[in-house]
């Protein structure tokens, strides 16, 4: 195994791999070295959006008529309504807010697995919380306890389907193995949530996005729920040191993975060793990740996007510069 300065070689590691692992080798270092600055830029966005929710909170539980259309308020109680109206293929269930019916389909190869291959989806007509309706978007996206419907125990399978019990949630297509199904159920039952969401444009709906301008162009997603009845305050604290927390942990990968590429150039160059290239390796991965700053800035919405593109731009060229120039110098 190739070792210089007392460290293996990456470089020559690389130039003994075949034709094929090479370009397999190459796109997992391409994914690794731009998934840290992607996670930076989710999270950044995710203490971004929590921020927002909490500035633009208005009222806890208030009246149908209290607030006006985009207001964006916080409700709690139990999910009330009608049970979504299933097809009548699909099999009875307890009372349901939302029926999913997901179909994978099985590819062969070295490669292959289940993958989805499409879903349907049964929602509550007439479903409220505290007097409020609930818009079909924010019950599908808001995240309602819901649970896989077991073919052993909770249904009967539809004919031309085949369980696999005792514990599978799937059932398989008797004229093609390669196709299966699941129900997933979210019930209505008695568990206490809280809301935060927007007032839709009927003042009495709610839904998961703000909406302004007269095409009702959405501005920002606000939807948050919590089990149980909570201050919705509180909650939001709780999101968004969650989301300082995955920042943090996205810088450190940011460094680590700019360290990496740098412990690499200084080790080809040769000239460096030890402590001193452990502090050259710190300098410039700090240098390389400094121009990320700008995910942090709170860029109005409307200029975030290239914003944050000429961040990384500017990073990815100082990071270039200085891999060259490091193992040429």
């Amino acid at each position: 195994m190739p070792i210089i300065n007392g460290w293996i070689d990456p470089g020559a590691m690389f130039s003994d791999l075949s034709l094929k692992h090479r370009l397999i080798l190459i796109v997992v270092i391409i994914l690794a070295t731009l998934a840290p600055p992607l996670a930076l830029a989710l999270s950044v966005q995710y203490v971004a959006n929590t921020h927002f929710i909490a500035t633009h909170l208005s009222q806890t539980n208030p009246g149908r008529g209290d607030v006006r259309p985009g207001d964006v308020i916080a409700v709690t109680g139990r999910v009330r309504g009608t049970p979504a109206h299933l097809a009548g293929d699909v099999p009875k269930f307890a009372p349901a807010l939302m029926v999913q019916r997901l179909f994978e389909v099985f590819h062969h190869g070295k490669r292959g697995g289940w993958a989805p291959n499409g879903t349907d989806t049964w929602v509550a007509d007439a479903a409220s919380i505290a007097g409020w309706r609930l818009d079909a978007d924010l019950i599908q996206s808001a995240g309602f306890d819901s649970y896989p419907a077991s073919p052993c125990s909770d249904y009967r399978p539809p004919a031309g389907w085949a369980p696999s019990c005792p514990d599978s949630k799937y059932v398989i297509n008797r004229g093609d193995s390669d196709l299966r199904m699941a129900y997933i159920v979210t019930p209505l039952n008695d568990q206490e949530y809280t809301l935060i969401a927007a007032v839709a444009w009927d003042g009495g709906s709610l839904v998961p996005m703000v909406y302004s301008g007269n095409n009702h162009e959405s501005v920002a997603s606000v939807l948050v729920l919590a089990r149980g009845v909570r201050n919705p305050n509180a909650v939001l604290v709780e999101q968004a040191l969650t989301g300082i927390l995955m920042v943090a942990l996205s810088w450190l990968a940011v460094f680590i993975d700019a360290g990496v590429w740098m412990f690499i150039a200084l080790g080809r160059n040769g000239s460096y060793a030890g402590m001193e290239r452990l502090r050259g390796v710190a300098w410039r991965s700090g240098v390389i990740g400094a121009p990320l700053i700008a995910f942090c800035l709170g860029v109005p919405p409307d200029y975030a996007g290239i914003v944050d593109m000429t961040a990384v731009t500017v990073s990815a060229m100082i990071g270039g510069f200085l891999w060259f120039h490091t193992i040429e110098g």
